[in-house]
């Protein structure tokens, strides 16, 4: 099948988003598909990084295509524009067989130009203002060229029901991880030493450096670290709070170098807050997220501790594949790392995530399960 996944992201950045992007592009293609990915032109030149294939760890089995004329993608109209002649020019140079996109307004563009599409959104459409108005006038979600929504949560599912989008047309997939890259974890050190806590992720608001940083403080005894954020996120948080000596900061790491970095650490944190932003530090998206490092903690086989956000709960049951402690209580979280310092229980759950992130969440799976049947 021709396939063109259709794409906001800047590639190479820090933004899961991107990695997420890629990730799907190789799968796709891993299942004999030839795939065109289309991305804006710009990239974070600060990463020092041209390469984007070598930067996300996957094989150049899909075509890369940068637009020479859009540096970043557009917002508002011009994002319109810019679909549309996307669009055109695939209607005038022969359609692929299917479109994937992340982007509303190729969900509604691309259809209507006769495309078949997938749209994939990761949090909800206002059902109040001039988009929810023109997708209920165009029809989009009935037109029979948009084939398929996909969502990460069932909490976003329930939501699409509602915003009237017919159930039929609605799939949940979760983010996933490349579960082969990682190796199965060496024996855990013995119960009651000094444990390597990790975070891996950006530093926007809302994903939990004030949990970290004041579990660190009530916790002397084990050393946390930090991967991910650019250099002016990690000057904010060093100087918004106390310093803990046994706090490092990495700054951010190439998705390829996240397997070796996990399997360093004893423990892994998820310390989202209950307001949850995405990358720019704007929207909420603790309602609906399937975070992309969720996955790749289950794979590495750490123990995951892990905010208690019902969200959450679709994939991480506590004391099953996780701990799991209420974000407004501190103390529940320094009561969770008690625990992990016995080895076993470690062990245990990390063995648990890591055997339903082999079974339940590959790319590979994920992949399978986004195409709809053509006919």
């Amino acid at each position: 099948m021709r396939i063109f996944y259709f794409a906001n992201a800047s590639v190479p950045s820090r933004s899961a988003n991107s990695v997420h992007i890629m990730k799907m592009c190789e799968a796709l293609a891993g299942e004999g598909h030839a795939v065109t990915l289309i991305v804006p032109n710009e990239w974070l030149r600060d990463l020092g990084v041209t390469e984007p294939f070598v930067f996300y760890g996957v094989t150049a089995a899909f075509r890369l295509v940068k637009t020479p004329w859009m540096r970043w993608h557009p917002k508002g109209w011009l994002d319109l524009v810019y679909v549309g002649a996307w669009g055109l020019w695939m209607r005038l140079t022969g359609r692929p067989d299917l479109c994937i996109t992340r982007n509303l307004w190729a969900g509604v563009v691309f259809p209507i130009l006769g495309i078949r599409t997938v749209l994939e959104l990761h949090g909800p459409v206002s059902r109040e203002g001039r988009m929810a108005r023109l997708l209920d006038r165009l029809g989009v979600f009935r037109n029979p060229r948009l084939l398929r929504l996909v969502v990460i949560s069932e909490s976003l599912r329930k939501y699409f029901v509602d915003f009237g989008v017919p159930e039929a047309k609605i799939r949940v997939l979760h983010d996933a991880v490349n579960a082969g890259l990682y190796s199965a974890p060496s024996e855990p050190g013995p119960s009651g030493s000094p444990l390597s806590i990790g975070y891996v992720g950006s530093l926007h608001a809302g994903k939990g450096m004030e949990i970290l940083l004041a579990l660190a403080l009530r916790d002397p005894q084990n050393q946390y670290h930090v991967f991910g954020g650019s250099p002016a996120d990690i000057e904010r948080w060093r100087n918004s709070a106390s310093p803990s000596a046994n706090v490092v900061f990495h700054g951010h790491i190439p998705n390829e170098r996240v397997p070796e970095t996990l399997a360093r650490m004893d423990v892994l944190l998820m310390p989202y807050l209950r307001r949850v932003a995405v990358s720019g530090n704007y929207g909420d998206v603790a309602q609906w997220m399937s975070p992309l490092k969720m996955f790749e903690y289950m794979a590495s086989g750490k123990a995951i501790l892990c905010s208690d956000l019902p969200v959450l709960r679709e994939v991480l049951e506590d004391d099953r594949n996780a701990l799991l402690a209420d974000p407004d209580d501190l103390d529940a979280w320094v009561r969770a790392v008690g625990r992990l310092s016995d080895a076993a229980l470690r062990a245990r759950l990390g063995a648990t995530a890591r055997a339903e992130a082999v079974r339940d969440y590959t790319w590979e799976q994920r992949a399978k399960r986004i195409l709809p049947i053509l006919h």
